[in-house]
């Protein structure tokens, strides 16, 4: 499917973090991708975990594709954020775990395959955790040729009627890059998740900041807006005092 023949379904879902929605003037729009890019630790995989759940309260089907995180500890985390939702796990929420080194099954699930594969599930959330182990991975692999075969992943990704949230590290230089750079370029939407540390010290209490820097379709707010963390995840964001 050529990209022109895609048509945009202007419905907005929710991202299931309160005041990011804000952010992103209604949420992530339907059927593209986003990319969430911040250091470990910064909340990526939670605010993704978040999306999918808000997914299952809608009643829908859910996937998460892991290359890092171990399924039964994700979902013990899932179960201790929402107990309720242990009934829905490998029913509506259905997990899938890959190799990086893998390449054969990295290509069928990750490229013409994903299609098929989530249309057969009936998914219309995705998340993907996480694509730097995948470009890292075909970069070592495929060289130069790896930037065309990470656009195929974001093209195959955007052509699909299924909206997908891709987690990713920063750079280890540079907070508000990825490690590659590619996914700026290819994913719809780009969240950036920081810390922010006292001026001229290490020993002060640090913050956690949400910046959305690209929204393809639609308008973002432009100034960031501070995380909170419980046991339920991330309760919500708020601006900075």
């Amino acid at each position: 499917m050529l990209e022109e023949e895609i048509v945009w379904d202007e419905t907005y879902l929710s991202t299931g973090v309160p005041g990011l929605d804000e952010l992103l003037y209604g949420g992530y729009m339907k059927n593209t991708v986003t990319s969430i890019i911040g250091e470990s630790g910064t909340g990526r995989t939670t605010a993704a975990l978040q999306f999918l759940v808000e997914g299952i309260k809608n009643g829908e089907d859910v996937l998460y594709i892991s290359f890092t995180h171990g399924i039964h500890r994700t979902q013990k985390k899932l179960i201790r954020m929402y107990p309720w939702i242990e009934s829905e796990l490998n029913k509506k929420f259905h997990f899938l775990k890959l190799d990086p080194k893998n390449f054969d099954s990295l290509s069928y699930y990750l490229g013409n395959g994903l299609p098929e594969l989530l249309k057969n599930m009936n998914v219309s959330r995705l998340v993907i955790d996480s694509m730097t182990i995948y470009e890292d991975s075909m970069i070592s692999e495929s060289g130069h040729n790896a930037v065309m075969a990470i656009y195929h992943i974001y093209f195959s990704l955007k052509s699909i009627p299924c909206t997908t949230i891709v987690v990713l590290s920063s750079n280890i230089t540079d907070p508000l890059q990825s490690t590659n750079g590619y996914s700026e370029k290819f994913a719809d939407n780009v969240i950036f998740l920081v810390r922010e540390f006292p001026k001229d010290t290490l020993l002060g209490e640090y913050r956690k900041i949400c910046l959305v820097l690209k929204s393809r379709y639609s308008r973002h707010e432009r100034y960031g807006k501070l995380l909170e963390f419980d046991d339920n995840g991330i309760p919500y964001l708020k601006p900075p005092t």
